[in-house]
């Protein structure tokens, strides 16, 4: 019985665990996507795709 409860709250630990880093890293590219963004000045990813697909036609047709 006490094997079981060790299982059960390794597993229940590593879960936590898991969550926690997955969270940490959401909250890391969140901050890191709002300093590009101020850096940049792009608000959006779509708005960055179009800037970004109009920059590399310029330079195609040139």
């Amino acid at each position: 019985m006490d094997s079981a409860m060790f299982y059960t709250h390794a597993v229940i630990w590593c879960l936590g665990a898991i969550v926690a880093i997955l969270a940490l890293s959401a909250c890391a590219l969140l901050l890191a996507w709002h300093v590009y963004k101020d850096a940049i000045g792009w608000p959006t990813i779509v708005k960055a795709m179009k800037m970004y697909r109009a920059a590399q036609e310029g330079k195609t047709h040139e």
